[in-house]
């Protein structure tokens, strides 16, 4: 198997698992700093991007760190070659568009600690997770709710 689609293809199923540990239950933050739209700040895409900037840019550091981390142990364990690592990462990110940063309206007090965590995975649990192709013990609970979006 190529190890760039093969990986690719693995990312889309750990993110899919990443985003509903992220944003389950962040509807009820709904409210939180929402002063209304004109409508008028449509993104490229057609979508509506009211997010707060910081938040916003703290959602893509959070994806990047999280992709960077889970690529550098596979091609740490040789299951992806070190010259496809960056189009990895930018595989991963490119699956995690579900969570939509556009969209983010702030982050929970365990930021922090969230991206802590995530920088520095436990290797031998994303091999498994890899090998498994379930990524559901890939985030860690202090990242849970970590990205709060508007609706």
């Amino acid at each position: 198997m190529d190890q760039t689609t093969g990986a690719a293809l693995t990312y889309s199923l750990m993110l899919k698992n990443l985003v509903w540990g992220l944003v389950v239950g962040s509807a009820l933050v709904a409210g939180v700093g929402c002063g209304g739209s004109s409508g008028d700040d449509d993104d490229a895409s057609g979508g509506s991007s009211n997010g707060n900037p910081e938040a916003v840019a703290q959602c893509n550091d959070f994806k990047q760190v999280y992709c960077t981390a889970i690529v550098d142990c596979l091609v740490e364990s040789q299951r992806i070659d070190t010259s496809a690592r960056d189009a990895n990462v930018d595989a991963c990110v490119g699956a995690a568009k579900d969570l939509d940063c556009a969209r983010a309206a702030a982050v929970s007090s365990n930021y922090d600690a969230c991206i802590t965590a995530i920088a520095t995975p436990d290797c031998t649990v994303v091999n498994a997770a890899f090998d498994a192709k379930d990524a559901s013990g890939l985030v860690p609970e202090v990242c849970y709710g970590v990205i709060l979006l508007y609706p």
